[in-house]
Order: structure tokens, then C-alpha cells, then sequence
């Protein structure tokens, strides 16, 4: 039979247990994770414009445009790059977007909505 060696430690017990109950109705709460989303959407809503602007871009610059459906090259081409611009401002508008919400898609600063509306 073997002897155990107890030994006696001294530790410092820290309660780190503090609780914030926050009490919010449904439909407020149904608002404020709605407009987070679309805070939280604005950073990746940037990649679908840059896709279409790239794959355009592509276009026009590889392609050699030909009469088809009654349209001269001329007018397939200007179409071309009409869109081409559009996408680009799309592009543009989405960035500023997603800069302007960097901050707003922190969950402390949703908590920190939710808990001022009281």
C-alpha cells in the first residue's frame, strides 16, 4: 500500500461571473438583427459587381464584335460598354457601402443599440 503526499495549495479564487440580462421584445429585436445583416451583407455585396465588371471587361477586350440580330457590331459593342460603366458605379457604390458600414457590424455595437433603446 502506497502513502499519498497531500500537499496543502493556496489559491486566490477571482469571480469573474458579472451577467448583463437584457430584456427586448421580439419585434425590436427582430429589427435591430435585420439591419445588422444588411451592415454585415455590405462587405461581401462588393464581389458581385467586381465580377460582372471583370467578366465585361474581358469581353470587350478579347472579342471581336460581328453583325448579329439585325445589330450592327457598332451597337453590340456600345452595349458592351454601357454595362461595362454600370457594373463600375455599382462597383463603386458597393465599396463606399461597405466602407461606411465597417463599424456598424461589430456585435458590441449592436448590444450597445439594443441596450440604449430601453
Amino acid at each position: 500500500m502506497s502513502k499519498l503526499n497531500a500537499q496543502k495549495i493556496e489559491a486566490e479564487e477571482v469571480d469573474n461571473t458579472k451577467q448583463v440580462l437584457i430584456t427586448v421584445t421580439q419585434d425590436r429585436l427582430k429589427l435591430k438583427l435585420r439591419e445588422y445583416k444588411e451592415y454585415y451583407s455590405s462587405f461581401t455585396n462588393w464581389t458581385i459587381p467586381l465580377g460582372i465588371c471583370l467578366s465585361l471587361s474581358l469581353s470587350y477586350f478579347s472579342s471581336e464584335y460581328k453583325d448579329t440580330f439585325g445589330l450592327n457590331k457598332s451597337v453590340i459593342e456600345a452595349c458592351v460598354i454601357i454595362c461595362m460603366i454600370i457594373s463600375g458605379l455599382w462597383l463603386i457604390y458597393a465599396i463606399i457601402m461597405s466602407i461606411k458600414n465597417y463599424k456598424k457590424k461589430d456585435l458590441d455595437e449592436l448590444i450597445n443599440k439594443i441596450k440604449s433603446e430601453q
